[in-house]
């Protein structure tokens, strides 16, 4: 879960950084980014879980 929230805090920084060097705050990529951040987080632990089921 750590990984989670600081994967998400790089993604608000960097955001943050180029947008404010642009002067472009479009907010459209960084929506779809965490989403994209907490599907993969989602489906790896489900992943994870199915193989240790399996492994019994």
């Amino acid at each position: 879960m750590k990984g989670l929230f600081l994967a998400i805090l790089g993604a608000l920084a960097a955001w943050f950084v180029i947008s404010f060097f642009t002067n472009d705050w479009d907010t459209t990529g960084l929506i779809y980014l965490i989403l994209g951040i907490v599907v993969g987080y989602q489906v790896r632990k489900q992943n994870t879980q199915k193989s240790a089921n399996d492994a019994l």
